[in-house]
Formats: structure tokens, sequence, C-alpha cells
């Protein structure tokens, strides 16, 4: 029979091995700890996933703890980019009990991981036009925003939603 300390140390070897292995298969990553690392690792990630997007990837550490932002105009969406950044997050925040959440994360354990993780993603100009494109007549009498309406944040009704949607699902690599 293990006592509890020698299942507590059997668990931290075992771990520690499955840490050793992830970071072996992935040389391209670094291996550490704290947001500075993470972001390095997000970075090379995006890279690899989206050659030809510039994305800036962020890192910042305050009192309350450390975060990513990750930002880029046009290119994959918001989920493609998540799948990839979300892997460096380092739990949640409960916003009932007011607590963060910490959890446990091999990935984060092997490359590092931040608090906070946020990603936002712009759309140029030439995105927005040929959304709006596509889109022609009026809903509700209105007509559908134009950019210089989409950019000044005008016509908060159905048409405005619509090329938003419709923004947020387009894929421009």
């Amino acid at each position: 029979m293990l006592t509890v300390n020698q299942d507590f140390a059997a668990k931290k070897a075992s771990r520690a091995s499955l840490v050793s292995a992830l970071v072996a298969t992935h040389p391209h990553l670094t291996a550490g700890a704290g947001c500075v690392i993470a972001a390095k690792n997000i970075r090379v990630e995006l890279k690899r996933a989206f050659p030809s997007v510039k994305f800036s990837v962020k890192s910042d550490k305050f009192a309350g703890g450390d975060a990513v932002r990750v930002s880029w105009t046009d290119g994959p969406t918001g989920d493609q980019v998540d799948e990839i950044a979300n892997k460096y997050r380092a739990g949640s925040f409960d916003g009932m009990t007011d607590c963060y959440n910490y959890e446990e994360n091999l990935w984060a354990d092997a490359f590092a991981d931040a608090k906070y993780i946020s990603t936002s993603r712009d759309f140029s100009d030439e995105l927005i036009l040929s959304v709006l494109a596509n889109f022609t007549g009026t809903i509700d009498g209105e007509p559908f925003p134009t950019l210089e309406d989409y950019r000044n944040g005008r016509h908060w009704m159905a048409g405005y939603q619509m090329v938003r949607r419709a923004m947020l699902d387009t894929v421009k690599i």
C-alpha cells in the first residue's frame, strides 16, 4: 500500500514523464514557464499555422497575474486562433465566486502559460467592402451599412449584425 507521499511522488514522476514527452515531440517550441515564453510559443505556432498572416502577440505582467494578447487583421477566424492560444491558458475566472480557478494542463506545464489569454481580430477595409458587396437592398426599410457606417459604429441594426457575422466567418489568408 502506497503512502500519501509515495502516491504524490509517483503522480509527479508520471506527470514529469508526460511533459518530457511533449517537449520531445515539439522541438520547435520553447520549454519553460511564464507568460513571456507562452507568448513566444503562441507566436511560433500561429506563424506555422498561418504563415501569411501577421500577428501581434504581447505579454504583460501585473499584480493580479499575467496575460497574453493576440491581435491580427483579416486572416483566420477567432475560433481558429483561439484553438492555438487557449492551450496556454492557466485556468479560468469564475465570476460567480470571484475566483480564478487554475487547471491541470500538461501543455502549459511543458510550454508555459498565462492567467489570461485574449484574441482580437480586426477587419481591413478590403474585407469589409467585399462582404458588403454581397448585401444589397434594405432590411426593415434601412439600407445596409456602408464602410464608413461600419467604421463609425452607426447602423446598429439587423443589417449591421448580418455583415458582422459574415466577416467573422470569413477566412482570408
